[in-house]
């Protein structure tokens, strides 16, 4: 989540997700795990820059993060790389991660396939 002052991507895409506004709250569907979850706030692309993510994660004993969420070109492609230099194993759950564009979505879910070794599914039906 954005604070208010000048982010990097704000000089690329409109202001978004700016926090105390309705964009950077949790939707509906996810407000039932908010209580079982922990909240990362961040200010770029990645939610592993500038934050304690890895920490967080690496006490808890993870070792694979399963992705979901949208832009998959720009926030979750950003997260995996960092992730995978981080060293955890990366799956993706490509009907649970969108983006503005169907050429740039197929795009990210290749290039974490084929280069970050990501592991593509489709979620359970």
């Amino acid at each position: 989540m954005h604070t208010h002052r000048i982010d990097r991507e704000f000089a690329v895409f409109p202001a978004h997700c700016v926090r105390g506004t309705a964009e950077a709250q949790i939707i509906p569907e996810l407000a039932g795990y908010v209580d079982r979850a922990t909240r990362i706030d961040t200010t770029s692309y990645s939610a592993f820059f500038e934050t304690d993510l890895d920490a967080r994660l690496r006490g808890l004993g993870v070792t694979e993060l399963v992705f979901c969420g949208v832009c998959t070109d720009i926030c979750v492609l950003h997260t995996a790389i960092d992730a995978y230099y981080h060293g955890y194993r990366i799956d993706v759950v490509s009907d649970g991660v969108a983006s503005l564009d169907e050429k740039t979505h197929e795009f990210a879910l290749r290039h974490m396939e084929t280069v970050l070794g990501a592991r593509i599914t489709r979620r359970a039906r």
